[in-house]
This record gives C-alpha cells, sequence and structure tokens, in this order.
C-alpha cells in the first residue's frame, strides 16, 4: 500500500478512491490472500514506497532519485501523489521556490486537497519568506476547519515571529482550549510570556511542564533556549544534559552543545557536536560549533572551513570564513593565494576582497593592498554596505606605511557600523601619536559608547587623563573600567595604589 507521510503521522494518500477494507474486499481471493510481490511487479508503488522510506529518515537526495524512478513510469501529471511529493522533498531540502511551484500546481488539479497539504504548502510559503500568504491560508484553512489544531498552531507560530502579540495570543489560547496539553502550544506560551518581559514567569511554565510525556524534547530545549538568552549558561547546560539521552535529533545535540559552550564545558560540547555530524554530517550548527572549539587550533579550524566551503563552492561567505581564518592566524600569503584560486565571480564580491585586502597587508604587501582596496572606498562611506569597512581596511594600510594623517582620515570615515567602536578608538591612538590629548580622549570615550568591553580603550583613556590632563579622579575610573574586564594586572593595581 502507497503512503504518504507527514511529519511522521501517516496521511491519507491522494486520489485513494474506496477505503481500504471495501477494497480488499472487491479483489479476488487469491489477490487479496498475495503478501509479498515480486520486485518489479508495481515498480510505481515500489519506488514511492521507498519516496516515502527516505524521506521518513531525511535522506532528501535518495528520495528525489527513487521520485524519479516514480516519474519515469507515468505521463506528468497522472498521478496528484507524485506531485505532492516533488513539493513535499523540494521544501524540506530546502528548495522552496521548487516546493511553491509544486504546491500551486497540485491546487489548480486538485481543490479539495487536504488540510495536510494545504498546511505543507503554507510552511512551505513561510519558508520562503512569503508570511502573509501563509498567514492567509492558514486563515482559509481554518475557516473551513475551525478546529484544525496543527493549522492554529502554526498560524500562532507565525504570528509570534511577525510581532503580532496580542493576534497570536488570540490563536494560542483557542488552541490551548482545545489542546491544553499539546507541548509546542506550551513553548508557544512560554515565547509569548517572555516577549511579554515575564521571562521568569515563562521559565517557571517550562520547569512546571518537564514531567510532561514529550517525545520531541520541545519544552526542554525551550527552556534551554530561554535559559541562554537569560544569560544563565550553567542552568542551560544542567537541563540540556536530559537532550543527550536516546538517539536524539542534531538540532538538540547542537543545543546541548551550544549551552556546554557558554558553560565552560568544551568537552561536552565537543562531544555534542560529534554526536550531531554522526548523525548528519552537512549540519552547519555542528560544523559551527567545531570551528568554534577548534579556534586555538588553526590548522584544525582551517582544514574544517576549508571542507564547508568546498561543500558549497558558490558560498562566498563560506570562502571568507577561510580567508579570514588564515589571516587571523597570521598566514597571510596563504591566503591571499587562495583567494587568487577562486572563481571570478566570487573574487569580485566585495567582502571576499576586504578579505584579500587585509591578507595583503598581513603579507606586508601594502602598495598591492591599497590598490585593491582604492575601488571598495565610496564618498560617503556608508554609500555601499560594506564601505566602513573598506575604509576602515585602507586605514590600518595607511597607518602601516606611516601615514598617519591619511590614516586617521580613513579611521573617520570608518566610523559606522559593527566596526564604529575600533575605528574612534585607532583615530584616539593617532591623536595621541600626534600629542592631540583632549581630542584623543573624546575619540576614546566615543569608542567606549559604542564598545564598553573594549579594555584596551579604558587603558589608554587612563593614561591620557592621568599623565596629559590631570583628572587623576577620571583616570582612577577608567583604570577600575579597565580591571573589570581583564582581571588582574599588577602595574595598573599600582597606580591605583598610588592613587589612593
Amino acid at each position: 500500500m502507497r503512503t504518504a507521510v507527514y511529519l511522521g503521522a501517516p496521511v491519507r494518500p491522494l486520489g485513494w478512491p474506496l477505503a481500504p477494507l471495501l477494497w480488499l474486499a472487491l479483489l479476488p481471493a487469491a489477490a487479496a490472500q498475495a503478501v509479498a510481490p515480486a520486485p518489479g511487479f508495481d515498480p510505481l508503488a515500489e519506488a514511492l514506497d521507498e519516496v516515502a522510506r527516505a524521506h521518513g529518515e531525511g535522506r532528501y537526495e535518495l528520495a528525489f532519485e527513487a521520485l524519479g524512478r516514480a516519474l519515469a513510469e507515468v505521463p506528468e501529471g497522472y498521478d496528484a501523489e507524485l506531485l505532492l511529493w516533488q513539493a513535499r522533498l523540494s521544501a524540506a531540502s530546502g528548495r522552496f521556490e521548487q516546493a511553491l511551484e509544486a504546491f500551486e500546481r497540485l491546487s489548480t488539479i486538485q481543490r479539495g486537497r487536504s488540510p495536510e497539504v494545504r498546511l505543507e504548502h503554507a510552511r512551505a510559503l513561510r519558508a520562503a519568506g512569503r508570511s502573509l500568504d501563509a498567514a492567509a491560508l492558514l486563515e482559509t484553512l481554518l475557516d473551513n476547519y475551525p478546529r484544525c489544531g496543527p493549522a492554529r498552531l502554526e498560524l500562532a507560530d507565525l504570528l509570534l515571529a511577525e510581532g503580532q502579540l496580542p493576534r497570536a495570543e488570540q490563536e494560542l489560547e483557542r488552541l490551548l482550549a482545545q489542546a491544553p496539553e499539546l507541548p509546542r502550544g506550551l513553548v508557544l506560551k512560554a515565547r509569548v510570556l517572555s516577549r511579554r518581559g515575564e521571562s521568569e514567569g515563562a521559565l517557571a511554565l517550562l520547569r512546571a511542564q518537564q514531567g510532561r510525556d514529550d517525545a520531541a524534547q520541545s519544552l526542554r530545549a525551550e527552556l534551554v533556549e530561554q535559559l541562554l538568552a537569560a544569560g544563565r549558561a550553567r542552568e542551560a547546560w544542567l537541563e540540556s544534559k536530559p537532550l543527550l539521552a536516546g538517539a536524539p535529533r542534531p538540532r538538540l545535540l547542537e543545543l546541548a552543545g551550544a549551552a556546554a559552550i557558554a558553560a565552560g564545558e568544551p568537552l561536552e560540547a565537543l562531544a555534542a557536536y560529534s554526536r550531531a555530524l554522526a548523525n548528519d554530517p552537512a549540519r552547519e550548527g555542528a560544523l559551527d560549533g567545531l570551528a568554534y572549539l577548534f579556534e586555538r587550533a588553526p590548522d584544525v579550524a582551517d582544514a574544517i572551513a576549508l571542507a564547508r566551503a568546498r561543500a558549497h563552492p558558490e558560498d562566498a561567505r563560506a570562502w571568507q570564513r577561510v580567508l579570514r581564518g588564515r589571516v587571523d592566524a597570521g598566514r597571510g600569503a596563504d591566503a591571499f593565494a587562495l583567494y587568487e584560486s577562486l572563481a571570478e565571480n566570487l573574487r569580485a564580491d566585495p567582502e571576499l576582497k576586504l578579505e584579500a585586502v587585509a591578507a595583503l597587508r598581513g603579507a606586508g604587501r601594502l602598495a598591492e593592498g591599497l590598490a585593491l582596496v582604492a575601488g571598495l572606498c565610496p564618498d560617503p562611506s556608508t554609500a555601499t554596505p560594506h564601505g566602513p569597512r573598506a575604509w576602515y581596511e585602507r586605514g590600518l594600510l595607511e597607518f602601516e606605511r606611516l601615514d598617519l594623517a591619511a590614516a586617521e582620515r580613513c579611521f573617520e570615515r570608518a566610523a559606522f557600523g559593527p566596526l564604529e567602536a575600533e575605528a574612534l578608538f585607532n583615530r584616539g591612538l593617532l591623536q595621541l601619536r600626534g600629542q592631540r590629548y583632549a581630542e584623543a580622549a573624546r575619540s576614546l570615550e566615543a569608542a567606549l559608547t559604542k564598545r564598553r568591553d573594549l579594555s584596551a580603550a579604558w587603558l589608554e583613556l587612563g593614561h591620557i587623563q592621568r599623565l596629559y590632563l590631570g583628572d587623576r579622579a577620571a583616570a582612577e575610573a577608567s583604570y577600575r573600567a579597565y580591571l573589570e574586564l581583564v582581571g588582574r594586572d599588577a602595574e595598573i593595581e599600582a597606580l591605583l595604589g598610588e592613587a589612593r
């Protein structure tokens, strides 16, 4: 019997004309008694059975191969179930535009689609970034089938993700009235509480539900995530340990790994990420976790990043991670050689070009670096997303060339976006070098308004206040802020003792 699979539960096969028992009653006795027909007797059914089996195991490429064999047996459009599998497999493997095309074709040939199929269509729309269309489809489904819990759950989750808190609460209230013990419904209730600023109430709700039957461990996973968000890393790690029992899903293993890293338990994190990769070698979260763990071992980190980039050769961001890792490890020449070996379209990517500029600077090839970065520096600097960083890299090159005035102008233009604090800090150091002490202090103070954890800025600011501006009280405050970030520093502790 051909069976479609939907989230681990059987779905009524499309186009099934008769109830199974009635169908069997109409078969000849010999056919009804047949248990295992010979291979090749019904190749379409056999291929679809393999599609369902591979889909259930998460082996989507294998499922696509089996689906191709099924499609080779009958004309296109002959069986709506084939079209459904095309949509389902495309969505499961992240090919959302293909999935939506198949769902739309299915809707034109089969008006009476089941709620399960409509729900899968809505999820594909949402995954493709079409939240309004997904919500409209879910609302239509609920208009016709008001007690469809899965659809109401999906709608509440979508509304919450879109920031429509009152409507999300309304849908969630109706859902929990219908299914008060539904784990995913309780997860959403905890998220609503957290979104309303009632984080302790959310945690209390989740802790109270830990004894509930929850095969997917969604309640515990949410508890761990909320503890991590609250900065309670040790609690999150302790609560994550039950996620490792049995044969957990890779996502739960990644969550346990993240909690272990946050709690300072790298070996626990390594074990969790390794198990996740054993289940699914392409898990991005697990690869990210291992790369973080091995950041003190540059060769291992480089090998991991390179493997990921080779697995996705058109992903510029993957190659960017390889280049940045080599530059950070002091391998500027190797990084630039790798950049030059990339395809032309990748070398044209602005972020990759900036990594190449950093690589040239690390290799001491300053003139080449300036030539490459010049075309990436817009005026004004914010005219392009990469503009501030381009000016920042140019400032570093000018500093290396000892053109301090040019370097200061570059850092002024770089003082926007993620590198704003660093640009202001560098500008302050150049002003200090030029004996413009009051300007330098203002630049460092501006840097610290953007990043309070920039310990070097506190230290330099303290020196300026003590040595050049004569403000011992301000200097003492800056030194204390510095020590709070770095811990012990005998020289600064001695200066503070002097001040007392």
